[in-house]
């Protein structure tokens, strides 16, 4: 069979994926990756083609009634020969169109925005998790228990507990005689331990004070989907793609609770507004392509804002749909695979996402944002130091109140022993 005069061809006006330009004579001008592959793919086949753009700005799925939605759907009804936008090729979509060979390869991701920064309220905490806080504390209670074996003159456990706390603060230390060569050794040791992690502390909280300490943001789809169960995200997905059953179709209990969040709630929205990022905010996150991930928002503008995962959804092949009347698939499948030897599909990409760079400069500036110490800031300093003082007035309190209960005892003491003299030289003299 031979081929068509002229091949409908499907598209979606997606700017940098394919734009297209409609003049008043009806003709059409068109820029975009994906634009520019058609151009030179149909050079090399000298074919011609009309373009037929999606008005539903879909990729194709299945609704509930078990028609075809976006440019699957185009070819299902005729309307088109063939259909180019980076579509998935998909068990579902294979079974009602045809596709050529791969061309490139995908895989899906999320973008979120990044977390605000923590109040360091309790910096002085950071340096060290819990784990290690928890070790210095049984390391300082054990020595306390030990170190008086070694000692020659008696000292209480207090006495011992904080005087090695007071090396750990670079304080000298209050006791220094020891019986045997072991005690010197072991507290050699001690005042080792107590050097590292001193300058190990000190080192990382004027790191912590000088750079801001970000909460921790959500990394993998597993987080997502446990925040989305727990209400405190949202997951946007594009309509007309098949995201959504790739996730019910999932082994993995964690994405079918994903799919079916996003399906119940009706979490859809254009591909436009995805890229534009109108629903990444503290409470959503956005599915998208990795490679429209990093043309939107890869950009050294919006790295302080915006996480791009490194989690995957798995990997799926790039194809051009086709009718399965479609005549010249083995001829396609040759140019394609000529084309995708040379790169030149991923130079296209590359030059659109350098414009897109290059437009953004001129409208955006970096703001360098320089914050005060405010007394939100300083509220655990606050606390630490009345807890202290609170301490000290009540050490102060219980010492007054030994202090008093000594004296009275011992001016009866007093006033007993001078009774027993009195009455001692009274006998005497009689």
């Amino acid at each position: 069979m031979q081929t068509p005069t002229l091949l409908n061809v499907a598209v979606l006006s997606l700017p940098p994926l394919f734009k297209v330009n409609f003049s008043k004579e009806g003709d059409h001008m068109h820029s975009g990756f994906e634009g520019r592959f058609l151009d030179v793919l149909f050079g090399l086949l000298r074919w011609k083609y009309n373009l037929l753009v999606a008005e539903d700005k879909e990729w194709g799925r299945q609704t509930k009634s078990g028609n075809w939605t976006g440019l699957i759907g185009m070819i299902l009804r005729n309307e088109a020969d063939m259909a180019l936008s980076r579509i998935a090729i998909s068990e579902q979509r294979l079974k009602i169109v045809d596709f050529s060979m791969a061309y490139s390869t995908e895989d899906s991701t999320f973008v979120v925005e990044k977390p605000k920064d923590e109040h360091l309220s309790f910096a002085y905490l950071y340096p060290f998790d819990f784990t290690i806080w928890i070790g210095f504390l049984l390391v300082l209670l054990l020595l306390a228990v030990l170190f008086p074996l070694f000692l020659k003159r008696r000292h209480s456990f207090w006495e011992v507990f904080f005087d090695l706390y007071t090396t750990v603060m670079k304080q000298p230390s209050n006791i220094t005689k020891y019986d045997s060569h072991a005690g010197r050794y072991l507290f050699t040791l001690w005042l080792c331990f107590a050097m590292v992690l001193s300058i190990t502390y000190s080192a990382k909280l004027f790191n912590l004070m000088a750079m801001p300490h970000p909460a921790t943001p959500i990394r993998t789809f597993r987080e997502l989907s446990q925040a989305v169960k727990n209400g405190e995200h949202k997951c946007f997905t594009a309509k007309g793609t098949n995201t959504v059953q790739s996730l019910l179709e999932s082994k993995e209990e964690y994405l079918q609770n994903l799919g079916e969040a996003i399906e119940s709630n009706e979490w859809y929205a254009r591909a436009s507004e995805l890229e534009s990022g109108t629903y990444i905010n503290e409470n959503s996150a956005q599915q998208l392509s990795r490679t429209r991930s990093h043309l939107f928002f890869g950009s050294n503008w919006f790295e302080s804002r915006y996480l791009i995962s490194d989690d995957s959804l798995g990997f799926y092949p790039i194809g051009i749909a086709l009718s399965k009347k479609f005549c010249c698939k083995l001829k396609l499948n040759r140019a394609l695979y000529r084309l995708a030897s040379t790169g030149i599909y991923e130079k296209f990409i590359k030059d659109e996402s350098l414009k897109l760079e290059l437009s953004r400069s001129k409208h955006l500036t970096q703001q360098i944002v320089q914050k005060q110490v405010v007394l939100k800031d300083m509220l655990g300093l606050l606390i630490l130091y009345a807890i202290g003082i609170l301490l000290s007035l009540c050490a102060l309190s219980i010492e007054m109140i030994d202090f008093k209960i000594k004296l009275k005892r011992k001016s009866r003491r007093w006033k007993i022993v001078r009774s027993k003299t009195f009455f001692s030289k009274l006998k005497h003299t009689s």
